[in-house]
């Protein structure tokens, strides 16, 4: 499992694709991996704008669904989608990003 219940830990990624500072596990925040100590800070996802193209393109497959969590791997020639959730846990994006309101106006305007 890598959701944040069973051990996983969520870090917030900026629009182009830096991981921010502050992992946020199971009740607690971390500045690096608990069990590798990996330090999150400034570390570039790789094919960031893959990932990002991959999403928007399947997002507009499913005109009828209007927020999908998307679970997407990344692999050694790119990323790929593992799944799509419609009742997705908004919690982890709210905890490592901040409110996302005002960027769901922002983007629906």
């Amino acid at each position: 499992m890598d959701n944040r219940a069973t051990g996983g830990v969520g870090v917030g990624i900026s629009k182009d694709g830096i991981l921010q500072k502050y992992g946020i596990g199971h009740h607690k925040v971390e500045i690096k991996h608990p069990i590798t100590k990996y330090v999150y800070e400034g570390t570039k996802v790789p094919y960031w704008r893959e990932i990002v193209d991959l999403v928007i393109r399947a997002h507009k497959a499913l005109p009828e669904i209007p927020t999908i969590g998307w679970d997407v791997a990344i692999l050694p020639n790119g990323p790929v989608l593992i799944e799509g959730n419609d009742n997705w846990e908004i919690t982890g994006p709210q905890d490592t990003a901040g409110g996302l309101k005002k960027r769901w106006y922002e983007l629906h305007k």
